[in-house]
């Protein structure tokens, strides 16, 4: 089972789970209404946003967190967007890749990368081989089951991603400086168009929005008690919420 969170225990699949259901209980609020002809693609970017998490299995089972994660999942959704299968346009990519690297934080790439090698600089351990191979299976598993797309196309661009994780680990290690670099490819195309395209900017800040809300929601209660955050996030919630007939 991959873990999203281990105290109190979640796994990734409840997580993304819950996250999807409290993206629809956004259905009748502002912030959905402007996202409504893009709803798919924010889907996307929460199935995905926490994808990193799975070179971490083996140290959460230690009690350690999952820094940087939302580094790898970026790398993993933009691999998984590349497939011409899926036929999604650069920019939407573009759009896909900022709402899962900024889920977290709004910006400071280069600072959490620089956090991220501090942490690894010893390397950074994924597991034995054989355990891995069932983590990638096991993810691949839940990304046909929530993703809601056609699944001969789904399957296509899960191998491409499983290929393109392989492809940079050696002897159970991740080689991460070639993801790094390709995401400050990434990062550029996202700022030069946030600055100069009106509609992605406003996409971007209503779908890293979007996604904050639903992956705090996502979250599995501890002991039943709700985090102070997540208590403004509701409240958050209910602010934005409309009656649609008084617009």
């Amino acid at each position: 089972m991959i873990l999203a969170r281990l105290k109190p225990e979640q796994s990734l699949e409840e997580h993304l789970k819950l996250c999807i259901k409290a993206f629809e209980s956004l259905e009748s609020t502002k912030p959905w209404n402007a996202l409504e002809n893009f709803k798919e693609f924010v889907k996307i970017a929460i199935v995905f946003h926490d994808s990193g998490k799975i070179f971490y299995q083996q140290r959460i089972k230690k009690g350690k967190g999952f820094i940087g994660h939302e580094l790898l999942s970026a790398f993993i959704v933009d691999e998984f967007l590349k497939c011409e299968d899926l036929n999604v346009c650069f920019d939407f990519r573009v759009l896909i890749d900022a709402i899962v690297l900024y889920h977290h934080y709004a910006m400071g790439l280069k600072i959490r990368e620089e956090k991220f090698l501090r942490e690894f600089k010893d390397g950074f351990s994924v597991g034995e081989e054989e355990m891995f191979e069932e983590i990638l299976k096991e993810h691949e598993e839940i990304v046909l089951g929530l993703l809601g797309l056609e699944k001969s196309r789904t399957k296509k661009a899960m191998k491409r991603v499983n290929d393109a994780v392989v492809s940079h680990l050696e002897k159970g290690f991740l080689q991460y400086r070639f993801i790094f670099k390709n995401l400050r490819y990434i990062n550029k195309e996202i700022w030069d168009r946030f600055v100069a395209d009106k509609v992605f900017r406003k996409l971007m800040m209503l779908g890293v929005n979007a996604m904050t809300i639903v992956d705090y929601l996502g979250v599995k209660l501890d002991r039943g008690k709700e985090t102070e955050f997540s208590k403004v996030i509701e409240e958050f919630v209910l602010l934005h919420r409309e009656n649609l007939n008084n617009l």
